[in-house]
């Protein structure tokens, strides 16, 4: 009887141990079912997305040839601007801290519209584009950009504004490339209206419940045609009245065009003269203590203190306390509007520092001179003819310019001077227009 039951014990045994070794087997060929599964589903959604990127992809190509936009301009003048902020932070940060530019940079549906509207030369556009790159750091909004200038015709264009503007957006929805493609692409032309219908469109898409919102920006506005800043005006203000969480800021030297309602959204620089003053001093100092700068002033024998001095009369000479430099140049009259126009005028501060930094000065009394002297390059601007209404200017600088701050000035072609010459126009009307300076235009230099 004992031996009947150590056979049933051992086969039970046996019996477990089969059960227990089909189970593992079935257990593995199981785990191994299931991951190959989600391999085959992973392939599958891997491959599903990379052909919708691929199509996207074409998408957004057959988009960009229908637009036939050359952003190459926008990325310089953009680059361009914001390398200066980025290299003299503390001159134009403090636009961030004004009460309007915070509630238009917030996210709650406070001043959906800003302008900020300031002369020629004040660093209007190094602020426009500080903004643009303090939204993109902080990834809160979907951020359009386009910059305004004299030196690249495209960029006042109109249809151009609207095609690089949608550009932008394209990149932040397949649904808004989907839907241009197949409605407008080889289909229809690129007209005002359908640009304008797409942006429209694309503003309603992009900033609906559960997304990040816009926020479109431009600078110099008022140097497009007149009758496009008009077009303008109508637009950017009715994408940021739709209730939808778009905002829009633009930049300008003039808003007597403005609609009483956008008056109240008006952020004036000549308001702010502390600010710019300060900045203005900030960056003459930072620039009279650049090592090479340093060394010519040790060599002149001129102290710290006189450093500091001179970036004081400096920062004066921008705030338009010059009337003992400017009176023996210019008519008494052309000089009291040019002394009202120089105000908080960083461009003004540039041009006598690059003097100082690009030239050699025998004495201590030569440099200290020159601090006082006004710049040539402005000199330059105001050109005595015949014709007592000079409508076309045309003048390039003379001397090699080094620093990064130059960049701006080389794109400006109206200075605060320009506002002086306008005075021609109550004197001898012109056509509309007519008054464009061509300064501070780069001109090639060899390179040994």
């Amino acid at each position: 009887m004992e031996t009947i039951l150590d056979d049933l014990r051992q086969h039970q045994e046996l019996m477990d141990k089969e059960v227990n070794a089909c189970s593992a087997v079935e257990a593995r060929e199981a785990k191994a079912m299931r991951e190959s599964l989600k391999r085959s589903r992973v392939g599958s959604l891997d491959q599903l997305d990379k052909d919708q990127k691929q199509q996207t992809a074409m998408q957004m190509q057959g988009f960009l040839t229908w637009l036939r936009l050359d952003d190459s301009d926008q990325i310089f003048l953009f680059e361009s601007r914001a390398k200066i902020g980025e290299a003299h932070p503390d001159t134009v940060n403090w636009i961030l801290n004004k009460d309007k530019v915070s509630s238009w940079l917030g996210s709650t549906p406070d001043t959906p519209f800003l302008c900020l509207q300031g002369i020629a030369g004040t660093g209007k556009c190094v602020m426009v584009a500080r903004l643009a790159s303090s939204l993109d750091e902080s990834k809160t909004s979907i951020v359009a950009r386009h910059f305004c200038s004299y030196t690249h015709d495209s960029s006042t264009q109109y249809d151009q504004i609207l095609k690089s503007l949608l550009a932008q957006f394209a990149q932040h929805s397949a649904d808004l490339v989907a839907h241009i493609h197949e409605e407008y692409v080889g289909k229809k032309q690129t007209t005002g209206q359908a640009l304008e219908r797409i942006v429209e469109l694309a503003v309603d898409l992009l900033s609906g419940p559960g997304q990040h919102g816009i926020r479109i920006l431009l600078d110099g506005l008022d140097e497009c045609p007149l009758d496009k800043q008009r077009s303008l005006l109508r637009l950017l203000p009715r994408l940021a009245d739709t209730g939808s969480n778009c905002k829009a800021l633009v930049s300008t030297r003039e808003t007597s065009r403005f609609s009483a309602r956008l008056q109240n959204s008006v952020l004036s620089l000549a308001g702010e003269k502390d600010s710019l003053n300060e900045a203005i001093t900030t960056y003459a100092r930072r620039r009279l203590s650049h090592p090479t700068m340093r060394d010519k002033l040790g060599q002149l024998h001129i102290s710290e203190n006189e450093t500091r001095t001179i970036a004081f009369q400096i920062r004066q000479r921008a705030d338009g306390t010059t009337a003992s430099l400017l009176s023996p140049v210019f008519p008494s009259r052309v000089f009291l509007t040019l002394i009202h126009c120089v105000t908080g005028m960083f461009l003004w501060a540039t041009l006598v520092l690059n003097y100082l930094a690009a030239n050699l000065f025998t004495s201590r009394h030569e440099f200290l001179e020159a601090v006082e002297t006004l710049p040539q390059e402005l000199e330059a601007l105001y050109v005595q003819s015949s014709n007592p209404c000079p409508y076309l200017i045309n003048c390039q600088l003379s001397r090699g310019l080094t620093t990064d701050w130059e960049q701006l000035g080389l794109q400006l072609r109206e200075t605060a001077l320009a506002e002086s010459i306008q005075l021609g126009r109550s004197l001898c009307p012109a056509p509309e227009n007519a008054l464009r300076l061509d300064c501070f235009r780069q001109t090639p230099t060899s390179k040994s």
